[in-house]
C-alpha cells in the first residue's frame, strides 16, 4: 500500500522511499520533432477522425496531423498528379475544338 507523505515529492512504498524532488513534467520519451499543444476542436471533426481510425487502424491524431500537414504545406505529388491532369485535360478540349471546327 502506497502513502504520500506530506511532502508532495516524496512517496513512501513498500519498497522504500522515493524522492521525485528532481524530477520533471513532460514525456517520459519526448518525440523528436513534435510539440504537445492544446486545442479546441469541435466534436464532429474529432468523431470523423476516429471514424476513419476505426476503419484504417491509424491513429486518429495521426490522420489529424498528415490532414493539417497537407493543408499546411500542401501534397508535391498530388500537385504533380492534379497538373497532369489539367494538361491532358487541356489537349484533348483543344483536339476536340479542332475537330469540331473541321
Amino acid at each position: 500500500m502506497t502513502t504520500k507523505a506530506l511532502d508532495k515529492r516524496k512517496v513512501t512504498a513498500a519498497e522504500g522511499t522515493y524522492d521525485f524532488s528532481a524530477g520533471k513534467r513532460g514525456a517520459v520519451l519526448p518525440h523528436k520533432g513534435k510539440v504537445r499543444i492544446t486545442i479546441w476542436v469541435d466534436e464532429s471533426v474529432i468523431a470523423r477522425f476516429r471514424e476513419e481510425s476505426e476503419r484504417t487502424g491509424q491513429g486518429y491524431q495521426t490522420r489529424i496531423n498528415a490532414a493539417l500537414r497537407e493543408a499546411a504545406f500542401g501534397n508535391p505529388l498530388m500537385d504533380a498528379v492534379k497538373e497532369s491532369v489539367r494538361e491532358v485535360v487541356r489537349s484533348e478540349i483543344k483536339a476536340a475544338a479542332l475537330a469540331k471546327a473541321r
